[in-house]
């Protein structure tokens, strides 16, 4: 992959911790000799210009390692620019699995090798999209919302109230508001920071782009 490119969308983090890292990964890839095929965008972006900048890419990696975390939010922000998106075999991952490209392993060897073989298939790479595209339906804005309404209502429709009685509920009385008049979801339920967590910048992942 001679022609290979990396986009790093990486916001710097305001601590002189992440200062640091940026500028040893710069000297590294100046000591390799690979600096000029490396695009750095380490300043922050609305998530609209970082969900542009993976949609161009061939392949976005996210070679997470060991975490506490229990979900990820950089996968939605990756997911929500429709570009095939590939990780690496961690539980933070898990509630994606179906939507994302899992990496055999996490040394830098396994990725390397994981992502090497998903650009040379574009038939893969098609097919993640497309079961990504399928995952993103099950949280655009009207699906969650009819959902959450069943939810409320089943909760009222069985509470106790005071005096031993049980309240009763009808969805029908309150106005539907038909799906039209939502607004329209965008890839990932309209706005990815509407998603399980809010998305910090700083967490939008890595990527591949521009292969011979």
């Amino acid at each position: 992959w001679a022609g290979a490119r990396l986009r790093l969308v990486n916001a710097e983090f305001p601590d002189a911790v992440s200062a640091e890292e940026i500028a040893r990964c710069q000297a590294l890839a100046r000591r390799l000799g690979i600096a000029g095929s490396i695009e750095w965008r380490t300043e922050f972006l609305e998530n609209a210009e970082s969900h542009a900048l993976l949609r161009e890419c061939d392949v976005v990696v996210l070679p997470h390692q060991g975490t506490k975390e229990s979900a990820s939010g950089a996968v939605r922000v990756a997911l929500a620019s429709g570009a095939p998106v590939a990780v690496t075999p961690i539980p933070i991952f898990d509630d994606v699995a179906a939507a994302t490209y899992r990496l055999p392993g996490l040394d830098a060897a396994s990725i390397a090798s994981g992502v090497e073989a998903l650009l040379g298939d574009p038939i893969e790479r098609r097919r993640v999209q497309a079961a990504a595209a399928e995952w993103a339906g099950g949280y655009a804005w009207p699906v969650m919302a009819e959902r959450l309404a069943g939810m409320l209502a089943g909760l009222v429709a069985t509470a106790a109230v005071p005096g031993g009685a049980v309240r009763s509920f009808s969805r029908t009385a309150a106005p539907r508001v038909e799906p039209s008049h939502w607004a329209a979801p965008h890839t990932l339920a309209a706005d990815v920071n509407g998603l399980a967590e809010p998305v910090a910048n700083d967490l939008v992942p890595a990527s591949t782009t521009g292969t011979a």
